[in-house]
């Protein structure tokens, strides 16, 4: 929640804690929420490095533990971050990865959409920007 909140140390002491916490007690989810979590504050910290070795790592958890809307996550997370690194292609594939993951409605949803309309909108791509906006107001 903190991290959603945009409070990343927070959330990084959080993610300590419970990794702590995991070591006598493993949880392959729950470890793939927590480098979600790292995943996510690298892609803040412009730490690209760190953030694809968190992000692959999360979603291979999250595919371990069968959690679709982790998996989905990461997916979008991994969009994020080759959008800012300059990789629109594979931005683009994570992005439609991630819809395809969550074929429904929802908040997973629209965070994708909303990350795969900003990459278009970077590649002068306006209309199709467009229409993925258009497709978060009518749901």
């Amino acid at each position: 929640m903190d991290g959603k909140r945009g409070l990343i140390k927070s959330a990084q002491r959080h993610a300590k804690f419970a990794r702590e916490l995991l070591v006598s007690a493993p949880n392959v989810w729950l470890e793939a929420v927590i480098e979600n979590i790292d995943f996510a504050a690298s892609i803040v910290r412009a730490d690209l490095d760190s953030a694809r070795l968190h992000g692959l790592r999360a979603y291979d958890l999250a595919q371990c533990s069968g959690m679709a809307s982790t998996c989905c996550a990461c997916l979008c997370n991994l969009g994020n971050l080759y959008q800012a690194a300059g990789d629109s292609d594979r931005a683009i594939d994570y992005l439609e990865r991630a819809l395809a993951a969550f074929p429904s409605r929802g908040e997973n949803i629209h965070v994708s959409l909303e990350s795969l309309a900003r990459v278009r909108l970077l590649q002068n791509r306006a209309d199709e920007c467009w229409q993925l906006l258009e497709r978060i107001d009518a749901s």
